[in-house]
């Protein structure tokens, strides 16, 4: 099997993350999913989280409380160097990353801005002059403990699912450029966001496909 070139890496990547965001049905409190494509000099990661495992709730943000923790996660998930690692140190740089939230519904009148379109809650991060991202987004790191303990404050798992399709997520997406090809991937999420339960990861690295099981989103991936 040959190495996928970059235009196809960005289409798997791409289709992996749209098949996640509008199936529904495979939502499921504490199960996350990734596709991660490691080939051709390129990285292309896609996230989708179920948003009680980041912030406690899946409804409209009701209080500016509830607001500041989306803002905090989405934040969170755009700093990819407090949770995701690359081996060798320095085979891959992180261009881009950019995360939204899908179903939360107020959030889309709110802070929707022109470009936005269906997206509730976008939060674009620009990449650093030197090609690496900005880590600082303030207070990003510590409130994501914070969303993860508010599912013991403000759960409103089951009867109270008040917005629109029933499921508020948390998408990622995030892509790289890589000299050579990287040993290993090391994910900690669980660092920011203490209430996430599995991540599944669909590799593509290389002739290789896997499936991999990362409890609290916390393993080290083998990429070759």
């Amino acid at each position: 099997m040959t190495r996928l070139p970059t235009a196809l890496i960005l289409l798997v990547a791409g289709t992996a993350s749209a098949q996640v965001e509008h199936q529904h049905g495979a939502h499921v409190h504490g199960v996350a999913q990734a596709t991660l494509v490691v080939a051709d000099g390129t990285l292309a990661l896609e996230l989708t989280v179920p948003g009680m495992d980041l912030v406690g709730f899946e409804h409209a943000p009701r209080d500016a409380d509830q607001q500041a923790r989306i803002d905090s996660a989405l934040a969170a998930l755009e700093a990819s160097g407090q949770w995701l690692a690359l081996e060798p140190e320095g085979s891959c740089v992180i261009d881009t990353a950019t995360a939204h939230t899908h179903g939360y519904k107020a959030a889309a009148a709110a802070d929707a801005g022109p470009g936005q379109g269906h997206q509730d809650h976008a939060h674009a991060a620009e990449p650093a002059s030197d090609g690496h991202r900005h880590a600082d987004h303030g207070h990003a790191q510590g409130h994501g403990h914070d969303g993860g303990h508010a599912h013991h404050d403000g759960h409103d798992h089951g009867g109270e699912h008040d917005h629109a399709d029933g499921h508020g997520e948390f998408h990622l997406e995030l892509r790289g450029t890589c000299s050579g090809r990287p040993g290993h991937a090391v994910l900690s999420l669980d660092r920011l966001f203490d209430g996430l339960g599995t991540v599944r990861v669909d590799l593509i690295a290389g002739d290789r496909q896997d499936r991999i099981e990362l409890p609290g989103g916390r393993g080290r991936i083998d990429l070759h």
